[in-house]
This record gives C-alpha cells, structure tokens and sequence, in this order.
C-alpha cells in the first residue's frame, strides 16, 4: 500500500486510479500499512487536501466521524490544510 500512497502524491490521474480501487472494493476506512500505527485511508486523503478522492470515499461509504489513532476525525484532520 506505500506504492499506492506515492502514487497518489504525484500521479496526475490519482481519482482515477483510487476510483478503480473503490469500483474494486477497496475499503476507504482501512489503515494505509497493516501497521496498528498506520493512519486511515480517508484520514490520510482529507489531511492531504485530496478534495476529489475524498469525495469518492464518501460516495463508497467511508466514514466522515471515524476516529483516527489519536482520536481525529477526517473532517477534523481536512481542516488543518486551512
């Protein structure tokens, strides 16, 4: 999953690539490693400023209110990019 976080940070068609994860059943509220340290899917995209792939999540259910490893939500996380 590290290659599909790098992927998403400089890949120009990055929705597409993640839509395609999605269509696959890829579950946004997953963490990014098999790490219990590792930050949620739709934590890391919302804290990056992705606006397009988190609003995929949410069309493929991910959880707006799911708490992250230091008890932060996604909306939460979104707002520290201003």
């Amino acid at each position: 999953m590290r290659h599909v976080r790098a992927a998403i940070h400089s890949e120009k068609n990055a929705a597409e690539l993640f839509g395609i994860m999605l269509d696959h059943g890829f579950n946004p509220n997953a963490n990014t490693t098999d790490d219990a340290q590792a930050t949620r899917w739709f934590h890391f995209l919302a804290k990056e400023g992705h606006v397009k792939l988190v609003g995929l999540c949410l069309k493929k259910g991910a959880n707006i209110n799911l708490r992250g490893l230091h008890g932060i939500s996604p909306w939460f996380a979104a707002q520290g990019r201003g």
